[in-house]
């Protein structure tokens, strides 16, 4: 009797939560789009003509505050960012090679065999704890041999991460290093 009545107290939880699922979706959602808008407004809201009239002498009557110039300097900043971003990126996924690219696509198979990984883990453990609070002896000691097995995966999953990450990241430096040397011993 006890066990039924958990049942339907565990149907009503997941109703529940199903719709504070739904609220929190929402309410970020709103957040994301409220910041989103927030950093657009700072991004282009300083009209640039303004600063340069400004600069020239040809100011209309309207007052430029130090903000508006601190902003723009934050904006050109960004800009330059993102532009030797993208030369870097150029750069490197050109010269990357063979083995460059295969260690690429492995760190991405890795961390999406992690991800899974890691979401079959916590169904484990949840049902893990269900089993438990429930007093199903046989599945648990499944669920904790499927527990561990799955703890032991995740481990060398880590493990290799940090190798392709560290062989990527060596690779990368030769490359850069290669250039800037090419560059720099120029006749």
């Amino acid at each position: 009797m006890p066990s039924l009545q958990l049942l339907q107290l565990t149907q009503h939880g997941q109703r529940f939560m199903a719709s504070r699922r739904k609220t929190l979706l929402l309410a970020t959602g709103i957040l994301a789009a409220g910041g989103a808008a927030a950093y657009m407004k700072s991004r282009f809201g300083v009209n640039k003509h303004v600063l340069l009239d400004h600069c020239n002498g040809h100011s209309k009557g309207e007052e430029v505050t130090k903000d508006k110039v601190a902003s723009s300097s934050k904006n050109k900043q960004k800009k330059g960012g993102f532009k030797s971003l993208k030369v870097l990126t150029a750069l490197l996924l050109s010269e990357i090679g063979q083995s460059g690219a295969t260690n690429l696509l492995a760190l991405v198979g890795t961390v999406v065999l992690r991800t899974a990984l890691n979401n079959r883990l916590a169904k484990v453990q949840g049902f893990l704890f269900r089993a438990a609070f429930l007093r199903h002896v046989p599945l648990f000691f499944r669920l904790i041999s499927e527990n561990i097995i799955l703890c032991f995966f995740i481990s060398t999953i880590q493990s290799t991460l940090k190798y392709l990450t560290g062989t990527l990241g060596l690779h990368y430096r030769k490359i850069l290093t290669k250039h800037i040397h090419s560059h720099y011993f120029e006749v």
